[in-house]
């Protein structure tokens, strides 16, 4: 089941990249960035639950790598 805590940063991670704070073009969720409010909520309640487990993964693996090469 999805946890409030995960489906709170999803919401997070589909404003803006927690290490740039923009919308970088190489990034899975560019395009779904651009949606209203409502479309972001949209397309999360949409994910399956392998999906929604992949994408919040990713992000984690991602933000990892970032900050490391970022120091």
């Amino acid at each position: 089941m999805r946890d409030k805590i995960k489906l709170e940063e999803i919401f997070a991670l589909l404003e803006k990249c927690p290490v740039y704070g923009d919308n970088p073009t190489d990034c899975p969720i560019h395009n779904q960035r651009k949606y209203n409010n409502e479309e972001k909520k949209s397309w999360a309640e949409k994910l399956s639950f392998t999906e929604w487990n992949s994408f919040y993964s990713h992000h984690q693996e991602c933000y990892a790598n970032k900050m490391k090469n970022k120091v």
